[in-house]
């Protein structure tokens, strides 16, 4: 009987054990060769994120040898499933150097995932897995809808958001700038910026609010999960995070639309000065093309309105950031070397932030302008640079032929400056125009483009974030330009000749 009693503990738990999901041998070597073809210079040969290229990356490519995903259906540091590998292989992560893979078949892409499953005994460890499959799963079924959006429900969310620490983050205006932001680290002690939630576009783990009550419920390390949090509570935060932002897109422009006043440009209102001029918000990248390069450039967009009366022009520039570094400092012409492979042992918040504007230092004809990164030998551009730690009225004007030949000009711009919550507001006004150089004139194109330094990132020199060239075109005054006047009085002129004609014409012939 007790032979028996044994047999059957025993066939038991091996009639219910988890069956490791690894492949056969001939599916892992087949995911090897696309492994090896399309994956392996970055992720590594031996699949610990050190490939040759992952140097130029950030975040880092994932060391595999871990056992620990980031992008799965599973709480906190439990494994991952085969459909949560094979999820990430197929989509990529956005905003990052990983790309998409979807001209691999389904059995491609499944044998990748269990190639990548050899990098550590976790995935075949019968232990490992008996206690994962054990762990509490908030969802097994992931939502595909969600209950309707209620100003009541986001403002619930607001409060959990407080209680449970998420401000401490991700900051209480959501754009990852929360007291604890710059001490956040990956497993390897690499620094991790907390996502701006105001900009859904940028969620690697989806921005629809199905995939973002997954993120909550499953947790996105460092960020732990909320699983413990009822699906009401959890649908609560869903809400709040999502009315931080706008709109599920970018919605990049080209163009600054510069709105004409007929009064002062007062640079101390700040914001208000700009109320009624239209919006832009373009694309930012890090400059990779020249030395200095910044493969992993923090600011990836810049938001910009522009105002001018009869003497002057103003600009806005709005952009997030982390945290204001305003006791280093900063210059264009500050030497960096070529890659800076050692970027990542360096202390961070060695410089100051800064910003600049680039027009060109002559006015351009048609379609030909100065090279967009710092300009050339044979076409010169002016940058209106502000050191965010020191220019508190005026900013400082450098003329560039490229970034190894930047001087100081002799001018000033006026210039105010301010952050709040993760949010950088810049105010530049010049006069609007100029005996020597690019005047601004209405009804005209003037390129135009933006340079950001993010001195947390130690972002100085010709490494930054920048745009390439734009236009800021002045909107001409409606319905009262000259043309418009003598077209009009042309019109009425021809009518009362008209008129005339045909009164003279008629009395004539009455008269007959």
């Amino acid at each position: 009987m007790k032979k028996l009693m044994v047999f059957i503990f025993f066939w038991v738990q091996f009639a219910f054990a988890v069956a490791p999901d690894v492949g056969t041998p001939e599916q892992q070597e087949l995911g090897k060769k696309t492994y090896s073809f399309r994956c392996s210079q970055c992720h590594g040969d031996a699949g610990d994120g050190k490939g040759v290229a992952y140097k130029r990356t950030k975040p880092w490519p994932r060391d595999f040898t871990k056992g620990v995903y980031k992008f799965k259906t599973t709480p906190d540091d439990r494994l991952p499933t085969t459909a949560d590998i094979m999820n990430t292989i197929k989509h990529g992560n956005p905003h990052t150097v990983m790309p998409g893979w979807p001209m691999l078949t389904e059995q491609e892409v499944k044998n990748v995932a269990y190639y990548l499953k050899t990098f550590t005994s976790d995935f075949s460890d019968p232990d490992t897995l008996e206690d994962e499959a054990v762990a509490p799963i908030p969802l097994k079924d992931i939502p595909t809808s969600a209950p309707a959006w209620s100003q009541d429900s986001a403002d619930k969310g607001k409060a959990l958001f407080k209680e449970n620490k998420c401000m401490d983050c991700h900051g209480l205006a959501g754009r990852g700038a929360g007291k604890s932001a710059s001490e956040q680290s990956d497993m390897d002690g690499n620094q991790v910026r907390p996502r701006d939630l105001s900009k859904r576009w940028t969620f690697r783990n989806g921005h629809s609010r199905p995939e973002i009550f997954r993120t909550i419920s499953t947790g996105l390390a460092p960020m732990p999960s909320f699983h413990n949090l009822s699906v009401e509570q959890r649908w609560n935060i869903v809400d709040y995070v999502y009315s931080l932002g706008d709109r599920d897109e970018p919605k990049y422009g080209t163009v600054v639309a510069s709105q004409l006043m007929k009064k002062d440009l007062d640079i101390t209102l700040g914001e208000k000065l700009f109320e009624q001029a239209p919006r832009v918000y373009l694309p930012v990248m890090g400059q990779v093309t020249q030395p200095g390069r910044a493969f992993y450039a923090s600011a990836n967009g810049v938001e910009v309105k522009s105002v001018y009366n009869q003497d002057e022009i103003a600009f806005l520039v709005v952009w997030h950031d982390m945290k204001a570094e305003i006791t280093q400092s900063n210059a264009p012409d500050m030497e960096v070397p070529l890659f800076n492979d050692d970027s990542e042992k360096e202390k961070a918040g060695q410089y100051s932030d800064a910003i600049a504007i680039q027009i060109p230092s002559q006015q351009v004809k048609g379609a030909k302008k100065p090279y967009f990164i710092f300009g050339d030998k044979n076409m010169a551009v002016d940058l209106w640079f502000a050191d965010l730690a020191h220019a508190k009225e005026a900013a400082q004007l450098y003329i560039a032929k490229g970034f190894k030949n930047i001087k100081k000009g002799d001018e000033e711009i006026q210039f105010k400056a301010s952050y709040d919550e993760g949010r950088w507001v810049a105010i530049f006004k010049r006069k609007l125009k100029k005996e020597k150089g690019t005047s601004f004139a209405p009804a005209e194109f003037t390129p135009i483009a933006f340079s950001i330094w993010d001195g947390f990132n130690n972002e100085r020199g010709n490494k930054r974030a920048l745009t390439s060239w734009f236009h800021v075109y002045l909107q001409p005054e409606k319905n009262e330009s000259a043309l418009a006047m003598k077209v009009a009085m042309a019109g009425f002129l021809f009518i009362l000749f008209e008129v005339t004609f045909v009164f003279f014409v008629r009395k004539k012939y009455s008269e007959i």
